[in-house]
């Protein structure tokens, strides 16, 4: 099973699994040289896949750390039809593409590579912090019950969320809304300050 993981958002970035084990993993702004990238993460991917010779036509999965869809997967992917991902509202639609067509660079040109999938490729959409949570838990060496906190700006509209880890299995004990955000809350601190 080999399974491609993509982040798009800040810090872009790709992970490749192969049965199990990570093989490969990169942060966009390796690439792009700019600090927290936020773009489509082409060379993330293309590292990914050429590191351990493989090919689109190679992956079984591809995993983005969403529960809802993630309409930069369209293009990256060349996804056409009932595959497309669509915008959760059309309010979201129209500030995405406000946002989307307004930042340079965004507009991806006519050459840039994209990676389409086989027809039999799955998409899965995993919640943001479920993501968070797993990555910690999963690797770790650490016997028994495991109590896993997430923090982060917002995702899958929540700001943190409390969690339990046992027997390879992670529920959700207690989750919080963006409106109690530390994440955004330190972001706009350190941005006062000049961070």
């Amino acid at each position: 099973m080999k399974i491609l993981g993509i982040h798009i958002g800040h810090d872009s970035s790709a992970a490749l699994v192969v049965d199990g084990r990570i093989v490969a993993d990169v942060a966009e702004e390796r690439f792009t040289r700019t600090k927290h990238y936020c773009g489509l993460p082409i060379g993330s991917i293309d590292y990914c896949l050429k590191s351990q010779g493989l090919s689109m036509g190679d992956i079984d999965a591809v995993a983005v750390p969403e529960a809802s869809s993630v309409p930069q997967l369209n293009f990256l992917l060349d996804l056409k039809g009932t595959r497309r991902e669509r915008p959760r509202k059309p309010s979201q639609a129209l500030e995405f593409a406000r946002e989307f067509f307004k930042r340079p660079g965004s507009k991806p040109p006519l050459y840039v590579k994209n990676f389409p999938i086989k027809a039999s490729t799955e998409i899965v959409h995993v919640n943001h912090h479920l993501a968070h949570a797993a990555s910690a838990y999963y690797t770790n060496n650490v016997p028994g019950k495991q109590l896993i906190v997430t923090i982060d700006g917002q995702g899958d509209n929540i700001s943190a969320a409390l969690w339990r880890g046992e027997r390879g299995k992670i529920d959700l004990l207690e989750s919080f809304p963006i409106s109690a955000s530390l994440g955004w809350f330190y972001s706009n601190v350190t941005e006062a300050l000049g961070w």
